[in-house]
């Protein structure tokens, strides 16, 4: 038995139950950006409604009989001796399908649109990763339509991949190409940490009615909390567990997990956790139980690509480093190839699936690995063309033979926006271009 605990900030009403018979403490202690209180027995990660006014908490630290609750808007209606009542964790969605065309908050809030009369269900936000026994063998072909991808850096279905990018260089556009044209069966796209400008755009321009019509989108944006941020992350990921569950191949796409490292770090260093070489001590096992939660099982599963936001094309930053030993595999985006207008910016000498060689025929793999060489042996004498220093003759026919095959490859791997490529065929392409 359950009722809805009424305050007066309705918004959290639809959103956040609590047991009829529930658990009681008191803050003893206000500071800055947290609160502590004796009681209720939480774990962490645990919600609570704090003082008369139910200011919305999470408990984010315990020392003894303490809790160390950060409340997820900034609020100073919170006072010595308010009661702190803890409340369930799920969070309350539309119930299956009618969370398609939906964008929720991180609280489950539909935004986009009037939610009356929806049927609901509960999501509990933070599952487990999948067990290693559990965990199905990847073996099949994840088709994105983007040539690049799929014929040098092949995913497979239940892979988790990252998109490595600075600013400005067409990571939104590519998202938006591959819910559009990739083939899973329900798209779920977390925002976590961007503009509201650039959420509004993405939706409208990437996006678009033809991309929503099977997508379920989730918003955190840069002027909310980190703990909204963490859980618009973890609330996506619950939303592609359940239709994963469904028999469905989802795919579940992160922009950024970035931020979401920035948010939990933020959240350490409130209760005094200070970062050793950028990183806290939780970032790393919280940003492994977040990405981990993607791949395959007996009844689906979840294709997981995650943005990795670099500074300028530094690769080896506290998060990327971190992104890339957790990942399986990465797609580089290079500032300078974006410069020329080669979109999508893929360097593919500088990206990898660790997945690709499983997967593929021998024959696509065969060809793949030849197209890198040619891609290579260019790069590596480009400056010698340039300047005119290296002679066309027998030693070197085979040099030139990959200068010449370049501009094709190069032709090759771009796309328009708009475009959509069938695996087979590009396998084919690349047969005649190699």
């Amino acid at each position: 038995m359950s009722r809805l605990l009424m305050n007066e900030n309705e918004k959290w009403n639809k959103f956040i139950e609590t047991p009829l018979y529930t658990k009681v403490g008191k803050v003893h202690s206000v500071q800055e950006q947290f609160f502590v209180a004796k009681g209720p027995k939480a774990k962490i990660g645990d919600v609570c409604f704090v003082g008369e006014h139910n200011v919305l908490c999470e408990v984010i630290a315990i020392e003894k009989e303490n809790n160390m609750l950060l409340p997820f808007e900034q609020t100073e209606k919170v006072c010595y001796g308010d009661s702190v009542t803890l409340v369930s964790e799920d969070v309350v969605v539309p119930r299956g399908n009618h969370l398609l065309g939906k964008v929720l908050s991180a609280n489950g809030e539909v935004l986009n649109e009037k939610a009356e009369n929806i049927p609901l269900q509960k999501i509990k936000l933070d599952a487990p990763p999948i067990h290693a026994f559990e965990r199905e063998e990847i073996t099949d072909v994840f088709e994105t339509g983007i040539k690049s991808i799929d014929s040098m850096l092949t995913i497979g279905i239940g892979q988790k991949i990252g998109i490595f990018a600075g600013s400005g260089v067409g990571k939104s556009t590519l998202l938006g190409m591959i819910a559009k044209n990739a083939k899973a069966d329900i798209n779920v796209i977390s925002l976590v940490g961007e503009r509201g400008r650039e959420v509004k755009d993405f939706i409208r321009k990437e996006l678009g009615e033809e991309g929503m019509r099977k997508s379920v989108v989730v918003v955190a944006t840069s002027d909310e909390s980190h703990l909204m941020q963490l859980r618009a992350a973890k609330l996506a990921t619950s939303i592609a567990e359940y239709f994963r569950d469904q028999g469905n191949n989802v795919l579940l796409m992160m922009d950024s997990v970035t931020r979401f490292a920035d948010a939990r770090r933020s959240v350490d260093i409130a209760v005094k956790e200070l970062p050793i070489g950028g990183k806290t001590l939780l970032m790393e096992s919280y940003m492994k139980k977040l990405l981990e939660r993607s791949g395959k099982t007996q009844k689906g599963s979840i294709t997981g690509i995650y943005t990795v936001l670099v500074d300028g094309d530094d690769l080896n930053g506290p998060v990327p480093d971190l992104a890339r030993g957790i990942l399986d595999g990465h797609i580089v985006l290079k500032r300078e190839l974006a410069t020329l207008s080669h979109y999508p910016a893929i360097s593919v000498l500088d990206s990898v699936s660790r997945i690709m060689e499983e997967i593929v025929s021998p024959h696509h793999w065969q060809l793949a690995n030849e197209m890198r060489k040619i891609l290579s042996i260019y790069k590596e004498n480009e400056l010698y063309f340039k300047l005119g220093t290296i002679q066309e003759n027998e030693e070197n026919a085979y040099i030139f033979e990959c200068k010449n095959k370049v501009e094709g490859i190069n032709t090759f791997l771009k796309q328009g926006r708009s475009d959509s490529f069938q695996f087979d065929d590009i396998v084919e392409a690349i047969q005649h271009i190699v």
